[in-house]
């Protein structure tokens, strides 16, 4: 956590890949779902749970140090938003035109979503 090196899901080789995409860990929102996918990582086998939001790595330690997040991993989206494209999680118009939405999926099996339902998403409540 806080590490700047650079990151890719072959990183992970060998286990089942849970994406919690979320805004920002400074929203309550994305925190209380990254505080329940702390919760339930320890329950997946060989699975690792990747939280990936656009905060800066230093704030993503703080973060976990700070509600004690040790399930998880964060990744920043730092050094560019191509997996937010790629993924189809960066809202593209609007008043959130620029900001990634929260989605969850396994890494590989569904990319992308409607961009109404990703701006509801960002604005609600964790399921």
């Amino acid at each position: 956590m806080g590490n700047l090196s650079d990151v890719s899901l072959a990183s992970y080789a060998g286990k089942k890949k849970v994406l919690s995409i979320v805004p920002s860990l400074g929203t309550g929102v994305c925190a209380a779902s990254t505080k329940v996918f702390n919760e339930r990582a320890s329950a997946l086998p060989d699975t690792v749970v990747l939280v990936i939001s656009a905060d800066l790595p230093f704030a993503q330690k703080r973060f976990c140090a700070d509600v004690a997040i040790d399930g998880v991993v964060p990744l920043s989206l730092m050094r560019g938003r191509g997996f937010a494209k790629e993924y189809g999680v960066m809202i593209t118009s609007g008043p959130f035109e620029g900001v990634i939405s929260r989605d969850r999926t396994g890494a590989g099996l569904r990319r992308g979503a409607g961009g109404a339902r990703l701006a509801r998403r960002l604005l609600g409540e964790p399921r």
